[in-house]
């Protein structure tokens, strides 16, 4: 037997010119991979890779992008404002193959499987969805295998793939996120997402969660506007704003109206003040041990919080003036305790340095101000005054 000869045409790994890396901006779809995303009807697989596409065409001249919709007609592509993408830009490519019989659009992703290799470098190409596109039975592994293969195939000489599937029906409240058919589906995709969406009026909040990786893929979220398909990736507080549901916000929206109000009040007070207050508005509003945990994901971002024990807290409006001098002056404050360590006038003391400063002040709170750098009260102001006075 001559090995050489029998290997002479496969490729060697030192041939291959591509490089591990994103097709797309936002690092969601490696080049040259075969990817699987899944979600429930109508959650946003068609929009979310609409919006990748476009902006990758946009981006990336060198791009072709290829989506293939076997589910639609072309009036409800051009009532999404497909045509306008594709006037555009000349390389963002949308077939509606829904005048097709299954077996002729299957046999287009062979045909696209005769290319040369590293003929598809440049090639984006989304199948949406496999019901369209698959011939046999999606429960057996042979029928799913062969399907698949076709498509590594593709991806195998350069191209990159993305197959959107559908989840099976959830009965429940719990979601098992389990994807219609075979496991093959699965185990042949290189990488697989999970998709789920929170629709706005004229925007989308979509999320990818990672269900398998050959590659270094993360859980990403994007905001997607519908009118422009523009994808954008928020930052995490608008991300974990969006995601909130009617009882959280109104949780939230209560909450900041009471310590804007109060200006300073405990956590127990807080807790006991939103049920009043909800119950006075015939809101509906989460838990008290899901109110706990809420109020401390937005420490910072809407009050600031003052841990004085394990068990006591007590709330601040964010943007108090108190607080605000505090930020303002804090670099004077720390250069100034810094000078009076270095001239000897800082006793080592801190309850007797706030006896030093402002006798009528308690020294342990003086103490726990100065440990903690809070400052947010009249007397907190009062000693950032007095310190960083000249």
């Amino acid at each position: 037997m001559n090995m050489g000869i029998i290997t002479k045409n496969i490729r060697k790994v030192k041939d291959n010119e591509v490089k591990v890396s994103f097709l797309d901006n936002f690092n969601c779809i490696p080049r040259g991979s075969l990817t699987m995303i899944y979600a429930t009807a109508y959650t946003g697989k068609s929009s979310f890779m609409i919006a990748l596409g476009k902006d990758t065409a946009s981006s990336k001249k060198e791009i072709s992008y290829y989506h293939f919709d076997g589910d639609n007609t072309l009036d409800t592509a051009k009532d999404r404002g497909i045509d306008v993408i594709e006037d555009k830009f000349s390389n963002f490519n949308y077939k509606v193959v829904t005048d097709r019989k299954k077996q002729e659009r299957f046999e287009i992703l062979k045909q696209i499987a005769e290319c040369d290799v590293n003929e598809l470098r440049n090639y984006f190409i989304v199948i949406d969805s496999i019901k369209d596109f698959f011939v046999g039975d999606m429960t057996k592994d042979k029928d799913v295998n062969i399907f698949m293969e076709i498509l590594k195939v593709i991806t195998a000489k350069g191209g990159t793939v993305v197959i959107l599937h559908h989840q099976t029906k959830q009965i429940g409240e719990i979601n098992n996120k389990a994807w219609k058919g075979s496991t093959a589906f699965n185990d042949s995709a290189d990488n697989t997402y999970y998709l789920s969406s929170i629709k706005k009026d004229g925007h989308m909040v979509v999320s990818l969660e990672v269900i398998k990786k050959r590659a270094e893929i993360t859980n990403q979220t994007f905001i997607i506007y519908k009118k422009t398909h523009k994808l954008i990736k928020p930052d995490r507080d608008e991300i974990t704003i969006e995601f909130l549901s009617d009882k959280e916000r109104y949780t939230i929206e209560i909450a900041k109206e009471i310590i804007e109000e109060r200006v300073k009040i405990s956590q127990s007070e807080l807790i006991a003040s939103i049920n009043t207050r909800a119950m006075s508005l015939g809101l509906d509003v989460i838990g008290n041990n899901k109110k706990l945990k809420l109020l401390a994901k937005f420490n910072r971002k809407f009050w600031r919080i003052d841990e004085q024990s394990a068990i006591r807290k007590v709330f601040y409006p964010i943007l108090s003036e108190s607080f605000k001098i505090a930020q303002d002056k804090k670099e004077q404050y720390l250069q100034k305790l810094n000078e009076l360590k270095e001239v000897g006038r800082l006793p080592i003391s801190l309850s007797k340095f706030g006896n030093y400063i402002r006798p009528h002040l308690n020294a342990k709170e003086v103490e726990k101000l100065l440990i903690n750098d809070i400052m947010l009260d009249d007397k907190g102001q009062n000693i950032v005054d007095i310190i960083t006075k000249d």
